[in-house]
């Protein structure tokens, strides 16, 4: 398993219920295995960029900011707050 970078994303990940949280963690760990195994890339970045787990090619300048996972996490925690609420609307 990646080691988190930022002590802020680490947090972003715990509050996510237990059962989301394993998914995103395999998801994250997608992300850097392929950024490892895709020529060209190099070493990711992983920081929080509008409240979101973001991953940047630091290393290499290629690509764009992936911030794919934040709204898994946004969409996880809305559903957390739903089950809680009693509430059916997104």
């Amino acid at each position: 398993m990646q080691k988190f970078q930022d002590a802020r994303v680490m947090a972003v990940f715990e509050a996510c219920p237990p059962g989301v949280r394993g998914r995103l963690m395999a998801l994250r760990e997608l992300v850097f295995d392929t950024a490892a195994r895709t020529a060209g890339v190099g070493r990711l970045s992983e920081t929080l960029k509008w409240g979101q787990a973001s991953y940047l090619t630091a290393e290499s300048g290629s690509g764009t900011t992936v911030r794919a996972l934040g709204h898994c996490i946004a969409l996880a925690l809305a559903h957390r707050l739903r089950k809680r609420t009693g509430s059916r609307k997104t």
